[in-house]
């Protein structure tokens, strides 16, 4: 038996030897270095994104009728944690709610994540243009997924929208899952470049075997 556990030992301790570390340290060091260049950009794109963050999240958010406004404005006193002011006002009972978000951590953020870990690749530029195709949407839905979020609890709050039992269950969780882990909205964008730019098999090129030229 302890022959057995021994070669046991030997074929771990063999296969680790022979994984090929450097093309995925290659990997990591491009998707770092790609993610660095990508965030020391933001004070050239900063303007023109939260303009588009600002237009974006007050198409998501639908009207609730005369009475109730919804209004995505620059944030006067904007630092680099926040740059966007969302003031509701419900006129039917004077409530009201001022509520700060970041363009920059809650859209930049992860898109340059996954633009560097897409780019950063070992797959042919066919296939990272298709991943950033499809990647690139689905962050984009689910940033305006979390925006909405942000929104409506701030609705209920003032009593726009009234949400108890079953949908306040399930709007809890996905708070809980979507817009309050700092963590969780990181790591989104990695399972993102996951699902757009692998196939099955195409772990395989993160150890820099070759990969088909098929499309």
């Amino acid at each position: 038996m302890d022959c057995l556990g021994n070669l046991g030992d030997t074929t771990s301790a063999e296969q680790l030897a022979v994984m090929p570390w450097r093309p995925i340290v290659v990997f990591l060091v491009k998707a770092i270095v790609l993610y660095a260049v990508l965030t020391a950009a933001w004070p050239l794109v900063d303007g023109v994104y939260q303009a588009m963050f600002r237009f974006g999240g007050s198409m998501v958010v639908p009207s609730y009728g005369p009475g109730v406004t919804i209004r995505f404005q620059p944030l006067p006193e904007a630092d680099k944690y926040v740059d966007t002011l969302v003031h509701i006002q419900n006129k039917r009972n004077g409530g009201a709610s001022r509520m700060k978000l970041s363009a920059r951590y809650l859209g930049y953020t992860p898109t340059a994540i996954l633009i560097a870990l897409v780019i950063a690749t070992p797959l042919t530029w066919r296939r990272r243009g298709r991943a950033l195709l499809w990647g690139l949407p689905i962050v984009c839905v689910l940033v305006a997924l979390r925006i909405l979020l942000h929104v409506c609890e701030d609705l209920d709050t003032i009593r726009v929208i009234q949400v108890d039992g079953f949908l306040e269950s399930v709007m809890n969780l996905a708070r809980n899952a979507v817009s309050r882990s700092t963590f969780t909205w990181y790591v989104m964008p990695v399972v993102v470049w996951i699902l757009v730019a692998f196939r099955r098999g195409d772990w395989a090129a993160l150890g820099g075997e070759p990969e088909d030229q098929d499309t």
